[in-house]
């Protein structure tokens, strides 16, 4: 019986800290509270990006929306003019720019592929 409760609560816990993201927020130096990268690290790694990330303009505005994979560009990273629109848009595999990079103006029209 004790070594089925020690199964069971390996095969429960085990998985929430070997997959635990530490939430980061860094700030602009000399902007008081305002953020400038939000994403997540592995506990055991404070080097290696995880899931999502976010960076912000010294202003606050969302400048670039991407996800990492085990510390790689991972999927489709976005920038971000100031007002929202987006700016360019990249993707990326294993930390390499892949396929068309798409580049827009303000008006939303593709203008460099």
């Amino acid at each position: 019986m004790r070594i089925k409760s020690i199964l069971l609560f390996t095969v429960a816990v085990l998985p929430f800290t070997l997959f635990s993201q530490i939430p980061v927020t860094k700030y602009h130096p000399n902007k008081e509270g305002k953020i400038r990268e939000r994403y997540s690290v592995l506990p055991n790694d404070s080097s290696m990006i995880v899931g999502d990330y976010a960076a912000y303009d010294i202003e606050g505005n969302l400048a670039v929306t991407g996800h990492y994979t085990a510390g790689q560009k991972d999927g489709e990273f976005i920038n971000y003019y100031p007002n929202g629109i987006v700016q360019r848009s990249t993707f990326y595999k294993n930390n390499l720019r892949e396929g068309i990079i798409k580049v827009f103006d303000q008006a939303k029209n593709v203008i460099q592929e």
